[in-house]
Order: structure tokens, then C-alpha cells, then sequence
């Protein structure tokens, strides 16, 4: 096995005789790059009894030899740990990582920002270590089943946010793989922060517990090495994703930082799927949301560093903003961004500021034809972004496409969508009261209703009484509206309900319930297949006062509703856990 890591700490079993001092100080210059494996342990041995000069001149020569080799650090002058709050810092020099000699892959990674981060890899998990590849430094790369950990250690353990800034190459894409994650899998999750590609596309995304935030801009894959940054700001809850060093998605979510969790580079939640397709050749993290100046500064290091041509700072967006069509209502909505028209080095623009449109036009047309099918235009706020609904004729069967022009700029969108007049357009199947099997016709008595398989009975909030499936009953108490003002708990009275319509497939009722703060009035429609719609009118009762707290209270009981979940961002999970009331 290779150590390529610094060996100063190793060296001090060579320092026992004053005779080899200066040899041994001369040498902590050149260890470093030089001794390797089992040759810093041998040196160490001879140094202990024997003159060093040989060692020495040995040292020198092959020190000359790496330095031809390996690029001096970039931005003389600056350091990213020069930047308050660095709290990882992974670069993939020889002396950070340590390699099997068998097959160049990395079992470990040192952490050089000095905090002892190390993150660590086995077996057919361990990436590879390409040398010479990026402005003649070595790059680490992921080929879709490798990843490395976090040793140990609490990371974060204070975080008033998160920033990663990575140099990225996407290789290929599965489906939302995973560059960097921080939390641990768990069902339901926990708070967690993740920064992969869309699974869709290929572009830039920051994955959380509260959702994904998708970058306006293109796919990552095949495009050659960026500098992407994610990050989240605890003080506002914002976060934000930036190409090059510049801002490509923005949103504001709930707080998704809990100190002490997971770390992992490659995949996701230390070794589960998807896994990364692409190379790193530098990755830093910090505990907090870098202010702009500082974020800049750290790309900027990254960019001469490695040689890359990203110093224009506005990068070509193509025109690949989502857009959905909705042939019911011949609508399509679109979004748009004001960089999609800026070229590489951010020409395009009016040259006039003062005469720069806030206004987008959008045309649509059938793909091979000219003609514009259908026109509008969409406003732009203060950072050059805008969406909104275009009008559509009833459009025939086809495939089309979205034009943008900004001033005398115009792009069009890659994506396309398409028309289909489908068979059951325009019939009126549902518009009518017919029942059609196997449903059967509701049945109504009194506030009682049955459909196929269930019996409602309704109370004065419209809500159920009662709810019956195949006779066993599902609640553990009425369905009810609860409040509270600064007396308490309210109670009602006055609760009344009584049917209004009645139909072969429908079933209408009206209720009333009073309390002194709140009158409610509903209005309950149950259909032939057990859906029912509430609408509520709430009013001022008899004697006003503040509602401080409002709810509907639904007790299920539990042994008649074992999978009942919690109906959230993770709808996929079910817990086999009752919500009980």
C-alpha cells in the first residue's frame, strides 16, 4: 500500500542523534512528495545508524523529478482555509490520499483543512486515482459503485448552514446520482442535505428533507469540469446552487442541518445507490453559507489552480426552462430567465442598460414550420426571471416547440411537447347523473348514506358521524372542527344537518353548527364511488372573539386503520402507524 500522506510526524524516530539533525530538517522538505510505502520506513532505519548524504542526493534528485511534474498551487497569496468556517477540505495531491500500488484505487482520503475528516473506502467501493488529468494535477473517479465515508468524527457539530464547492466532471448519469450527501437514511429521514444530478436531465440539484431544487441551467453530463457550489443559509432557510460562479437556483425550505450526521462523497447516505458517475478533483466544505465575496474567492483559487477558462462568470443557460401544457385548458405555462440569451462572455445583453426590456416574448410553433401559432409575453422581476400562461388555439395533432426572443436575441427551448386529440375528448361521460356498473345508485335515509361497500352518516359539520366499511366501524369518535380562543376549547351546539339534493349518483347535504365565537355552515356532496367534497362557510357567531388555533380532529381507530401515514413530502414511506386521536 501506498501512504502518500505527510510524513513529518513520522520522522521524528529519525532524530535521535544530533549527527543526522540537519539531515533530517533538510529532508522534511522533500518527504512529502518523495518517500513512499515502505521507503519512508527503511529511510527512517538508516538514518539511525548511517551518514544520511546518500538518502540526501537521492531525496533531491527525485524531488526535481515532482516538480516538473506537479503544478505549483494557484492564487499565491490565498488558501481557502484562509476563508473562516472551512470544515473540510479534500484535494487529491499524493500526499492526501493513500492507494493500493496494486490498482492506483483510494482506500482513504486526508481531510487537509487540519480537522481530521478523513473519509475512508474498501474494496470495490474505492475510487480511482487518475493522475495527470486536469492541468497536470490527478483527479479521483467515480464509475457508478464507488464512494468514500466519513471516518469518524462529529461533523458540523455547529452549523449555522453549509456551503460545498467542488470541481466536477459528470461522466454519464443513471438516475440521481449522488456527489456529495450529509445525513443518514432512515425511515422517515431525517434532516439531510445532498447535492446530485436531476435524475431527468442531468442537471445540477440540491436534494433535501423539505424537496429537490433544480438548477435553471443545462445538463452537467458530458460538459467537461465546473465549479459547483450548493449551499443553505440557517438564518433566512434559503438555498441556493451556483455553475461557475454563477447563482442558477434559488429557494427558500424548512431547516435540514442536524449536527453529527453522515458524510459521504460518491453516493448517497454512505454506500447506498445512486452512485456518482464523474471525477472530483477538489471538494471543500464549509459550516456556514459563504457570503458572495468569500464563495468568489474560493472559486477563483479553483480556477487558476486548474487551469479552466470560467473567468467570464456568466455562463451560456440554454433555453431548457420547464414548461407544462394543458390541452383541456389550451394553456402552456412557461418560465424564463434573462441569461439564456447571454453568450459565454456575457455578451448579448443591450449595450444600453437604460433601454434593457423587463419582457420576454414567447411564441409557439409546429417543429419544421415557421409560422407562429401562438404569441405572448412574459414580465421579468428584478434578477431577470419570470413564468406565466401563453393562450393556445385548439391545437391538431403534432409535435411543438417554444421560441424566446429578449431584444433581438432569440433562442429556443431543446424541449418540445406534443398534441394528441385522444377518443374520449369531448364525450360526456360523467357530465350526467347515469350510473354505470359496478357502482350502484347512493342510498340516502335520513343523515345516513350508502354507497358500494360503505355507510356515512353525517353530523352538523358535514363531516361523519360514522363511517362504516363492510359494517365494521372505522372511527373512534365523530369527525369534528375544533378551535380555541383565549377561553379554551370551544363547544358547540346547535348542530343540525339535513338532506338538500339526491341523485342516482350524488347525495347533497346541508349543515349548520354554532358556537359563541364561530357559526359553520357546509355544504356535503358524496358520490356513487364514497368521495365527498366539504365546502365550509365560516362566520362570526353570537360573540366574536380571536380563534387562536384551528383543526379537524379525525380519531381512526387503529386496529381498523394499521397503514394510515402521514401524508407529507415522503408519501412514499408508510410507517404501519396509526395516527390516533
Amino acid at each position: 500500500m501506498k501512504n502518500n500522506r505527510p510524513a513529518t510526524d513520522r520522522f521524528a524516530v529519525c532524530g535521535r542523534s544530533k549527527m543526522v539533525a540537519p539531515v533530517a530538517q533538510e529532508l522534511r522538505k522533500y518527504l512529502p512528495r518523495v518517500f513512499r510505502g515502505i521507503r519512508i520506513g527503511l529511510s527512517a532505519y538508516f538514518l539511525g545508524c548511517l551518514p544520511g548524504m546518500v538518502v540526501v542526493g537521492e531525496a533531491i534528485a527525485e524531488r526535481k523529478e515532482a516538480v516538473q511534474k506537479q503544478p505549483p498551487e494557484a492564487s499565491a497569496g490565498f488558501s481557502p482555509d484562509k476563508v473562516p468556517g472551512l470544515e473540510l477540505w479534500l484535494t487529491p495531491e499524493n500526499r492526501y490520499v493513500m492507494i493500493e500500488e496494486a490498482d492506483n484505487r483510494v482506500s482513504e482520503w486526508t481531510d487537509r483543512s487540519g480537522h481530521g475528516f478523513n473519509l475512508v473506502s474498501q474494496g470495490d467501493n474505492r475510487p480511482l486515482l487518475v493522475p495527470n488529468t486536469l492541468n497536470g494535477r490527478p483527479i479521483l473517479r467515480f464509475s457508478g459503485s464507488q464512494c468514500l465515508v466519513l471516518r469518524d468524527g462529529t461533523f458540523l457539530s455547529k452549523p449555522t448552514g453549509l456551503t460545498f464547492i467542488a470541481v466536477v466532471r459528470a461522466n454519464a448519469l443513471k438516475e440521481w446520482d449522488s456527489i456529495v450527501t450529509y445525513g443518514n437514511y432512515a425511515s422517515p429521514p431525517p434532516p439531510h442535505f445532498g447535492l446530485k444530478l436531476n435524475s431527468s436531465d442531468g442537471r445540477w440539484c440540491q436534494w433535501t428533507t423539505e424537496g429537490n431544487l433544480v438548477s435553471v441551467g443545462e445538463s452537467l453530463v458530458g460538459q467537461g469540469f465546473k465549479i459547483l457550489a450548493g449551499d443553505f443559509d440557517a438564518r433566512n432557510n434559503a438555498h441556493r446552487l451556483y455553475e461557475n460562479g454563477v447563482e442558477v437556483g434559488k429557494s427558500v425550505a424548512g431547516y435540514i442541518l442536524e449536527p453529527g450526521q453522515p458524510l459521504c462523497i460518491g453516493s448517497q447516505f454512505g454506500g447506498y445507490a445512486p452512485f456518482f458517475n464523474g471525477d472530483i478533483a477538489e471538494a471543500l466544505i464549509y459550516n456556514k453559507a459563504l457570503a458572495e465575496s468569500e464563495r468568489k474567492r474560493v472559486e477563483e483559487y479553483l480556477m487558476a489552480k486548474y487551469a479552466l477558462n470560467l473567468t467570464h462568470r456568466v455562463s451560456r443557460l440554454a433555453a431548457n426552462l420547464p414548461f407544462a401544457y394543458y390541452p383541456s385548458r389550451q394553456e402552456l405555462e412557461v418560465a424564463v430567465d434573462r441569461r439564456q440569451f447571454l453568450e459565454p462572455s456575457g455578451d448579448g445583453a443591450p449595450q444600453d442598460q437604460a433601454q434593457v426590456s423587463d419582457e420576454v416574448e414567447v411564441a409557439v410553433v409546429a417543429l419544421g414550420q415557421t409560422q407562429n401559432l401562438a404569441r405572448g409575453k412574459i414580465k421579468l422581476d428584478a434578477q431577470g426571471r419570470g413564468q406565466g400562461i401563453i393562450k393556445l388555439p385548439d391545437l391538431k395533432d403534432g409535435e411543438y416547440g417554444v421560441e424566446y426572443q429578449w431584444h433581438a436575441k432569440r433562442v429556443r427551448s431543446p424541449k418540445t411537447f406534443k398534441r394528441v386529440h385522444f377518443p374520449w375528448e369531448g364525450n360526456s361521460l360523467g357530465l350526467n347523473h347515469t350510473i354505470y356498473p359496478p357502482f350502484e345508485p347512493v342510498r340516502v335515509k335520513g343523515t345516513a348514506v350508502s354507497v358500494v361497500g360503505r355507510t356515512y352518516q353525517l353530523n352538523g359539520f358535514g363531516l361523519f358521524e360514522k363511517a362504516q366499511s363492510k359494517g365494521r366501524e372505522l372511527l373512534a369518535a365523530p369527525i369534528q372542527l375544533v378551535y380555541e380562543t383565549d377561553e379554551g376549547r370551544a363547544a358547540w351546539t346547535g348542530l343540525k344537518t339535513n338532506g338538500k339534493e339526491e341523485y342516482p349518483d350524488l347525495a347533497v347535504f346541508e349543515s349548520e353548527a354554532r358556537s359563541g365565537a364561530l357559526t359553520v355552515r357546509s355544504r356535503s356532496a358524496i358520490e356513487e364511488d364514497g368521495c365527498m367534497r366539504v365546502d365550509m362557510d365560516l362566520l362570526p357567531g353570537e360573540r366574536p372573539r380571536e380563534i387562536r388555533k384551528m383543526w379537524i380532529e379525525i380519531p381512526l381507530k387503529q386496529q381498523e386503520a394499521s397503514l394510515f401515514h402521514y401524508a407529507t413530502g415522503e408519501l412514499r414511506h408508510a410507517y404501519g402507524q396509526c395516527l390516533c386521536g
